[in-house]
């Protein structure tokens, strides 16, 4: 089963994203601060991380960066309305980068295709 991690403050976007990726038989995991995520991350192996950059207790950059380095496998999303969003994903080596404001295209065709992809492996 692949195993997904939301990191992700916003309720809506959070629960949105978490049953796109239960709909295709995914394990989610879900955190909404930094230190959830780095307590999660610690205990369970990713194959798709869902990151949303500015979370109430600060900015993800590091620990996107530490789980790059426990999971070099992994895909990782970065999504933030950050106007630098680019240069943010590539300083955190993120595979790809969503804008919060199409989210719903997000749902509707890049989870599915980034699922598709770790169960074709």
């Amino acid at each position: 089963m692949i195993k997904v991690l939301i990191v992700e403050d916003h309720l809506a976007t959070g629960e949105n994203i978490g049953f796109t990726c239960e709909e295709f038989g995914c394990d989610v995991y879900w955190a909404t601060t930094l230190l959830q995520a780095s307590c999660i991350i610690i205990q369970h192996k990713f194959q798709l991380i869902i990151w949303d950059f500015n979370l109430p207790d600060g900015i993800s950059i590091d620990l996107i960066k530490l789980a790059r380095e426990k999971f070099p496998e992994a895909i990782m999303v970065a999504s933030s309305s950050n106007p630098n969003i680019r240069a943010l994903q590539q300083a955190a080596g993120c595979n790809l980068s969503a804008d919060p404001s199409s989210i719903s295209d997000f749902l509707r065709k890049e989870i599915p295709r980034l699922i598709c992809s770790l169960k074709a492996e």
